[in-house]
């Protein structure tokens, strides 16, 4: 009878461990180069753009257009961009740190750069300092030098909960507003609107109004 209780436990073990992902091989805790290209395949549902797209975005209340393009910094035509780093370098003050990190901006038609900061969405997961992994999202709506909105939301887990936090529509609270006058808070019930497979599907600036994504 033991020997048999002795056997299913291996087998219930066996199953648990293998459903856990991502798999941390590292002895002590830390995330793998395999770990953060697995989060970048991951993240990149969200992303699922290309430098050919647009960013067009309709006003269900006032039928008004915002129409955006890709824009990239490095001129290069890789987008969305994303990069992992590591640090393994004794006695740094970044050593063990890892982070992968996927963004995604885009400008107004007709604007340019010099003119007031692109718009963006980031996501980022990191690890630094302990076990625990940051997973950042952030958002930003530039409409212009001094209109602009911000947000971000943040999750802390292990290592084996990342993908589990990676659901199929993700939130973003919209926080800070930029004004001619200086930052303030943003109207509540402001957000920003990530789907898996979709990218940006809406956003509120004042937690009213609603401006959806559209293709032409």
């Amino acid at each position: 009878m033991k020997t048999k209780l002795f056997l299913i436990g291996l087998i219930v073990a066996a199953v648990c461990f293998s459903s856990c992902e991502p798999r941390n091989d590292g002895a002590d805790g830390k995330l793998t180069e395999k770990d953060l290209n697995n989060y970048i395949a991951a993240l990149s549902h969200y992303y699922p753009y290309s430098i050919n797209d647009d960013f067009i975005f309709l006003n269900e209340s006032s039928g008004e257009k915002w129409e955006n393009k890709p824009f990239v910094y490095d001129g290069d035509s890789v987008y969305p961009e994303a990069e992992i780093w590591l640090c393994d370098e004794p006695g740094a003050s970044c050593d063990g740190d890892r982070s992968a990190s996927i963004s995604s901006y885009f400008i107004e038609n007709g604007v340019s750069k010099y003119e007031y900061g692109p718009s963006h969405i980031i996501t980022s997961i990191n690890q630094s300092g302990s076990v625990d992994v940051n997973i950042n999202w952030s958002v930003k709506l530039s409409f212009g030098a001094y209109d602009y909105y911000q947000g971000s939301t943040m999750v802390s887990c292990s290592p084996r909960e990342v993908l589990a936090q990676l659901t199929d529509t993700i939130i973003i609270p919209i926080l800070r507003q930029g004004t001619a006058s200086g930052v303030i808070a943003a109207p509540d019930g402001a957000y920003a609107r990530i789907v898996k497979n979709k990218g940006i599907t809406d956003f509120s600036t004042d937690g009213i109004t609603i401006w959806r994504r559209v293709e032409e």
